[in-house]
């Protein structure tokens, strides 16, 4: 009788350890399975070298992806890029530069039966840096992506609509985001024209530099924040919410509109440009 218990009882014990090795074999192979249905994720990299054009204007146009600039001393134009392919037979992105009478243009192309849906979810993306020696007009444009401009010498215009916009040059700027953030820090201390800077739903933190001759116009329907009355710089708001303040001897005009959000104003004794980065951050 006591054998055949310890028969049965082994048995039994044999059955549980059976019946988790195959719990065990199932989850393996659940777990092969779940990772080898991850997509592939390729990163590359593209480069580019070419000739300033005579037009003394540069058009980059980056629609899903973000896009930094910055002055060099090198006389050429020099393009790179990193970009990621999703799935094993994602395609590469298209980097189309042509010189024509517009100016040297250059765009990032992706195919559009590779995009999932219409809010960027898409299989290709591509960020690009763009780089070049002062003297140059530049002209900026992305959908999805941040546009950044740190230690410039150019004009810059730039848009985008859901990224933020974030920039420090000597040159005049006309700047738009749709959605996101504007930081500007000029580096000049006077322009031969008029400058603009916009967002629809974003927030604007300008950094001015000093002896600046501006005059400076802003709307913010959110509010407006300056250290201006600290440093003794006159100002006036109206009944309608405008903020204006005439700096130096106000050659030209910066107008400044948060049509909802904020808009922060510092004045600063020193030009620093790495300020702006360093405040964002």
């Amino acid at each position: 009788m006591l054998k055949f218990l310890e028969c049965k009882t082994r048995t039994r014990a044999n059955h549980i350890t059976n019946l988790l090795l195959v719990i065990l074999l199932f989850l393996s192979i659940g777990f092969a399975n779940s990772k080898s249905s991850e997509p592939q994720v390729n990163i590359e990299r593209f480069k580019w070298n070419g000739q300033l054009p005579n037009t003394k204007t540069i058009i980059v146009k980056n629609y899903y992806g973000d896009i930094s600039t910055k002055t060099i001393t090198k006389p050429i134009v020099h393009l790179q890029s990193v970009y990621q392919r999703i799935g094993k037979f994602a395609p590469k992105p298209d980097f189309q530069i042509e010189e024509t009478e517009r100016g040297l243009e250059i765009e990032v192309k992706y195919p559009t039966e590779f995009f999932n849906s219409g809010a960027g979810d898409a299989t290709v993306r591509a960020d690009i840096g763009i780089y070049f020696p002062k003297g140059y007009q530049l002209i900026l444009e992305t959908t999805f992506g941040n546009i950044k401009a740190k230690k410039h010498y150019s004009s810059i215009r730039a848009k985008t609509t859901l990224g933020n916009i974030s920039v420090a040059t000597h040159g005049a700027v006309d700047l738009s985001s749709e959605m996101g953030n504007v930081y500007l820090n000029p580096l000049s201390n006077r322009w031969k024209k008029s400058q603009q800077v916009l967002t629809r739903a974003g927030n604007v933190t300008l950094l001015l530099p000093e002896d600046v001759d501006l005059k400076l116009i802003v709307q913010a329907a959110k509010g407006i924040v300056s250290n201006f009355e600290r440093n003794g710089i006159d100002s006036h708001s109206d009944k309608f919410g405008r903020f204006t303040s005439s700096l130096g001897k106000a050659l030209t005009s910066l107008n400044i509109r948060a049509l909802n959000g904020t808009a922060e104003l510092i004045y600063e004794r020193k030009t620093d440009e790495d300020y702006l980065v360093s405040h964002l951050n």
